[in-house]
């Protein structure tokens, strides 16, 4: 239970571990697993999921930045870390201390990692990223064994991987993810030819660890179907997931309004009849997409009836038209994202299953990660095991 506020998120770690689980099993127990847990692990809390994945069976964390690889490792984190890119050389000192692996897309990057590893007389691992056609970052597929080369040649520099990304692997059969594939083949294949041994390959993220089984090499990349979000509408025919994130509201006010008065700025919504309604301590601020005033829907959590949002959502609250048959008071819970789930209780007739990440997503015209990452921000998360 919170103690603050009168909104929060849960976090099932239980569904997140038997989503690790899931996915050991369908790539087998050659190939590892890392566990995307940048943006703070997409809203979910970076830490707990971090070693809930580790305890479940991932035996890599993947990151964005310096500061969320120096806050796992702070926290006690021993697990091999990536960052997904290039970092500013004032952090390397303190990743090279931190034994963190680093992403290099260029030879002034290795240089200059190459010098502060030097300095520091331990060595820089870093995973030379290839850029096989997403163009964001990483060196060209053509010049990634001159590159390796050359990096030999540097003090204190250690190859621990070679990687790329696709750009559309949510998409089963797509012709782009091939190309790109077959120009990694063919880098890889060159770097081989020249005696250079790579230690970890790895390819895939969530879509493509389902739809391109090939593309699984020595590890996987899994981040936002960790969560339990499917990462394109052709994966849920191949595996099933558990969603990770709930998120609640208590209902801080009831009032009844006359006809014709209308709710919230702007007053773009007004009521037909008297109407009863709620307001709940939970705002775009919060994650609730501001896109969607006058277009969501909530659930009441103890019998999953459905009730509509009503108005402009607020930076901090938001407000719901209450059916009239329904005895709606303060303290009462609406799930915003999830399940009503009140053992013993009967569930409305009009109970709609469920409010889901990606039906926000959608009505928003967004994606799962944005939705997430924006419920983690400010609300407190509460974990279940």
């Amino acid at each position: 239970m919170t103690t603050h506020r009168d909104a929060w998120a849960e976090i099932d770690l239980g569904a997140l571990q038997a989503n690790v689980r899931t996915f050991c099993e369908l790539i087998g127990p050659a190939t590892q697993f890392m566990a995307v847990v940048k943006a703070d692990a997409y809203g979910h809390g970076a830490l707990r999921c971090a070693r809930a994945a580790l305890e479940a069976g991932a035996t890599w964390l993947g990151v964005a930045t310096a500061d969320e690889a120096l806050q796992l490792r702070a926290a006690g984190i021993g697990a091999p870390i990536l960052i997904f890119a290039e970092v500013p050389e004032a952090a390397l000192p303190e990743l090279i201390e931190a034994g963190v692996d680093l992403c290099a897309s260029s030879l002034r990057f290795l240089r200059a990692a190459s010098r502060e590893a030097a300095r520091l007389d331990r060595p820089a691992r870093y995973h030379l990223k290839i850029d096989t056609g997403m163009h964001r970052i990483g060196v060209a597929p053509e010049e990634a064994t001159r590159v390796l080369l050359e990096a030999e040649d540097l003090p204190a520099l250690e190859l621990a991987g070679v990687f790329t990304h696709f750009a559309t692997a949510d998409v089963e059969g797509d012709w782009d993810a091939d190309i790109q594939l077959r120009r990694f083949e063919k880098a890889l294949a060159a770097i081989r030819d020249a005696d250079i041994d790579i230690p970890l390959v790895h390819a895939a993220n969530s879509a493509a660890t389902v739809l391109i089984p090939e593309a699984r090499y020595d590890m996987v990349r899994v981040g936002i179907s960790l969560y339990g979000l499917y990462a394109s509408e052709d994966t849920p025919r191949h595996i099933k997931l558990r969603p990770v994130m709930s998120v609640k509201a208590r209902t801080t006010l009831v009032k009844t309004i006359a006809t014709g008065e209308g709710v919230s700025y702007g007053l773009t919504w007004r009521a037909a009849v008297p109407t009863r309604i709620a307001t709940l301590p939970l705002g775009y601020a919060d994650g609730m997409p501001r896109r969607l005033s006058n277009r969501a829907g909530f659930l009441l959590e103890r019998d999953g009836r459905r009730v509509s949002q009503v108005g402009r959502i607020c930076m901090d609250q938001m407000m719901a038209e209450v059916p009239a048959d329904e005895q709606v008071k303060v303290g009462d819970t609406f799930v915003i994202i999830g399940q009503a789930q009140v053992p013993g209780v009967a569930l409305h007739p009009a109970h709609t299953d469920e409010i889901t990440v990606e039906q926000y997503a959608k009505a928003a015209d967004s994606i799962e990660h944005e939705i997430t990452i924006g419920f983690g921000r400010r609300l407190e998360k509460v974990y279940i095991a």
